[in-house]
């Protein structure tokens, strides 16, 4: 399992719990927590799903992705029936942490082994 998936699971939760604290309304903070888990594992499960079908996950796709498997997770598993507004807060959570990945988070080029290149060679 590769560490920076469950880094960039992790950093989705953290911004999905940030979100439902400044929206919630004073639900309970252990609320918070449990949706911020179910986020981190949607956002984990759609990097499978990216997988099992051979692509490449995008911000966008990713978004969609973990926003159907979050909100089904809390329709189904949690009796949650708000789903407009739980799809749109884990799709948005996803998207952000998206790109935080890809602006804080990512290997710098220079420690990947550029495999078959010589430095001899000029390129």
């Amino acid at each position: 399992m590769d560490s920076s998936t469950l880094v960039r699971a992790a950093v989705s939760g953290g911004v999905f719990v940030g979100i439902c604290a400044a929206l919630g309304g004073g639900a309970p903070v252990s609320e918070y927590y449990m949706a911020g888990a179910t986020q981190v594992v949607a956002s984990w499960g759609g990097d499978q799903v990216h997988n099992v079908l051979q692509m490449w996950p995008s911000r966008l796709t990713s978004a969609v992705v973990t926003g159907g498997l979050f909100t089904a997770a809390r329709h189904f598993v949690s009796g949650d029936r708000n789903d407009v507004n739980n799809y749109i807060t884990s799709a948005g959570s996803e998207y952000v942490a998206r790109v935080v990945d890809d602006a804080v988070l990512k290997k710098n080029p220079a420690d990947v082994a550029d495999v078959g290149m010589n430095e001899d060679e000029g390129y």
